[in-house]
């Protein structure tokens, strides 16, 4: 995931260069025939696009360090433990994610034939687990504690797309953007994983890069694939963002 970034730069260098001599190329000759099959598929500007998609997410979360209090007190049926104030200690925390489905729903004005807006909101399935390891400085016995966490991820995102070789069938495009992430789902967590992430929603800000490629089925029809590599912050107070790659197939519809 950590190449993503430089691969997609890479692959838009190459197509602000390879584009204008294709486009020479492809050029109608100076008697003022057209060739058809170079022009057949050239986009009239600007359109309203509509996609359903829908692929994997596959995320990373972070590895911190968190100090928190240990209790040295053991519950049974007659003893109660009360509210853990300390001693504290210093435990080694880690998220990660499962990987899961994801889809979503796009909606894109291209307002030249080489430049593009949209909006995307999609959704993963992917549980946060985490994980805490420390010792316990009463006894020296190691303490070992995880749980699940938030199980659905929504990102909404508003994003710049930039077309390539757009007389062609096939037009790749790079992208980039930005918005929000916000986790929802119940709670599972055992302490200290439940202290610190409490309850209820918790949206991020986030952005995003990625390419893709639109292939022209019909002149209002089009298949789409696209990859985008997310920065996530993760829910407060995890320190850190999380990473997630999310490539996605779809359907889409040209109104216009």
């Amino acid at each position: 995931m950590r190449y993503l970034g430089s691969f997609i730069s890479a692959i838009t260098i190459i197509g602000l260069i390879v584009e204008p001599a294709l486009a020479q190329t492809s050029a109608p000759p100076a008697g003022g025939q057209t060739n058809a099959p170079s022009t057949v598929w050239q986009t009239n500007t600007p359109t309203v696009e509509v996609s359903l998609e829908g692929g994997g997410s596959f995320m990373r979360g972070n590895i911190w360090t968190e100090t928190i209090p240990v209790s040295i007190c053991t519950p049974s049926t007659t003893v109660v433990c009360p509210a853990v104030s300390g001693p504290y200690t210093t435990a080694n925390m880690s998220s990660s994610f499962s990987t899961a489905a994801s889809a979503g729903v796009t909606a894109r004005i291209r307002f030249t034939r080489h430049d593009a807006i949209d909006g995307t909101y999609l959704l993963t399935l992917n549980h946060l687990l985490l994980n805490a390891k420390a010792t316990n400085p009463e006894n020296g016995a190691p303490i070992v504690e995880s749980g699940t966490s938030f199980t659905r991820l929504q990102l909404v995102s508003i994003n710049y797309a930039r077309y390539f070789m757009i007389r062609r069938r096939l037009q790749p495009f790079a992208t980039a953007g930005m918005g929000t992430s916000r986790f929802k789902g119940p709670l599972s967590a055992t302490a200290p994983a439940e202290d610190l992430i409490g309850g209820g929603d918790r949206v991020q800000f986030t952005y995003n890069f990625g390419g893709g490629a639109d292939f022209l089925l019909r002149h209002h029809l089009i298949l789409r694939f696209e990859v985008r590599d997310y920065m996530i912050g993760q829910p407060l107070p995890i320190r850190g963002n999380a990473q997630g790659v999310m490539p996605t197939a779809g359907l889409v519809y040209r109104f216009f």
